[in-house]
């Protein structure tokens, strides 16, 4: 039998929570970026010859399960791909989804992506990451040491803006009801994980913040981080592709 102690003080050590210096490499989890285009490219295929089965929540208007979704339509998508600091647009499928007991339709997201976000979750993550897992790192300063921007003559008018990572994190640090499940799942896979305990601790310096609305914003990013490494060394898969389209991304 695991003793929980032990496995509490194996979780800290593999899941630190401390900030980094500006020099050294985050220890936080992230999504591996390297094969996203081929991740598209794979998942279109998949839509494409019908292998992508429906695990979003139940219709909210009439209640019915969404097993019971029938495959509606193809909705194309642009998104916004990171690659060796150049931003590629590259075009996505996703499924439409609809309710045989009252008509209403549904978009089904890959693990790679979220509603409204142009950009993939890999690459909101790892900036994500960059800005809170340091302590004196600006959106300013981050957007200048990790520039992006597109193959195009004029930089200026499409490189990567400090407000674009201010709304990844705005978007990532919003998530209650995907924290909460994935929880839930954790405790009843590993007890001796302690999750909440360490997500408790999760803090980010005062000269990230000024008002306390933006610091819960803040916490909330960092906990998704970890939750997610937490879940990803527990299931082997992201919270994103399980989780998120059950707590309807929210």
């Amino acid at each position: 039998m695991n003793d929980p102690e032990s496995g509490d003080k194996s979780y800290k050590r593999r899941l630190s929570i401390n900030y980094i210096n500006s020099d050294q490499k985050s220890n936080v989890y992230s999504l591996p970026t390297v094969g996203l285009l081929e991740q598209i490219e794979d998942y279109n295929r998949r839509v494409s010859r019908n292998l992508i089965t429906c695990i979003l929540p139940p219709c909210p208007r009439c209640h019915v399960c969404a097993d019971q979704f029938k495959r509606h339509e193809l909705r194309k998508r642009q998104f916004n791909v990171i690659v060796d600091q150049v931003i590629h647009t590259v075009t996505g499928l996703l499924i439409r989804w609809v309710c045989h007991g009252c008509g209403k339709t549904f978009s089904q997201y890959p693990a790679f992506a979220l509603p409204y976000k142009r950009y993939l979750l890999p690459d909101m993550i790892q900036y994500a990451e960059r800005y809170l897992e340091t302590e004196d790192m600006t959106y300013a300063q981050l957007v200048r040491k990790w520039a992006a921007g597109y193959q195009r003559t004029c930089e200026d008018e499409s490189q990567l803006w400090p407000s674009t990572i201010h709304r990844w994190i705005t978007t990532l640090g919003a998530l209650p009801g995907i924290l909460a499940r994935t929880q839930q799942l954790i405790r009843q896979k590993n007890p001796s994980a302690a999750a909440a305990r360490h997500l408790s601790q999760l803090t980010v310096s005062s000269r990230k913040f000024i008002t306390d609305m933006r610091r819960h914003i803040l916490v909330g990013c960092r906990q998704i981080l970890f939750i997610e490494r937490l879940f990803r060394e527990t299931f082997d898969t992201s919270v994103f592709a399980k989780v998120a389209p059950v707590c309807g991304y929210g």
